[in-house]
């Protein structure tokens, strides 16, 4: 029954199929890319992020449309509501069952009501895979894509992290069995237009 209503208020299932016929319909597919993995390395905290970057089905569904990918970060989302924290189990039933178990989440009271807490929702600039580069079939493109979307959402954090109330929170970075903590050196790095991607490859064909 919960499924069905969240269906009803105009959710997807988390299925390529599902999310290509939405975007034939002409709407736009918010994604969360980290999905349940992410979601086992996020907690409660204001001084870290985590992202998880080596999914890369949503870029191959992206070129396939020929749709761009628009990076969007929310500051102190994680903080809403947090989960019960039993590591091994969750890890073991979401590589056996794809879902981590157990999942209690709750807030405000111990209950499954959010904490009252600002959130900070950032939208960058949509990202187009390069000419040239904008074969679903070919790894390397699909690699190209999926760098480039996940290093416009590092920009955007360090660029509005203190303007979200969070100077001194860090990224952590999960890919695969890697874990990587960004440098504040990030920060001063701006979020390339078009324009400068163009001047940018000039340069190097120069």
């Amino acid at each position: 029954m919960l499924r069905d209503f969240v269906l009803a208020l105009g959710c997807l299932t988390v299925a390529r199929r599902g999310i290509e016929n939405s975007l034939l319909q002409g709407n736009s597919v918010l994604v969360v890319t980290g999905g349940q993995a992410e979601m086992l390395c996020s907690k409660f905290s204001d001084t870290e992020m985590h992202f998880v970057t080596h999914h890369s089905g949503f870029v191959r569904v992206a070129m396939t449309h020929r749709v761009p990918l628009v990076p969007i970060l929310s500051f102190s989302e994680n903080n809403l509501l947090s989960n019960v924290c039993f590591p091994r189990m969750q890890r073991y039933t979401m590589s056996k069952v794809g879902f981590p178990f157990p999942t209690v989440p709750y807030g405000k009271f111990y209950l499954p009501l959010p904490n009252k807490l600002p959130i900070t929702v950032v939208v960058g600039r949509p990202i187009l895979p390069e000419p040239g580069m904008d074969c679903p079939e070919n790894p390397e493109h699909v690699q190209r894509y999926q760098q480039r979307y996940f290093k416009s959402l590092e920009v955007l954090f360090f660029k509005y992290r203190a303007k979200a109330g969070y100077p001194k929170m860090t990224l952590v970075l999960h890919h695969r069995n890697e874990i990587h903590r960004v440098s504040a050196a990030a920060e001063e790095t701006k979020e390339p237009t078009g324009e400068q991607e163009k001047e940018e490859k000039t340069k190097d064909l120069e």
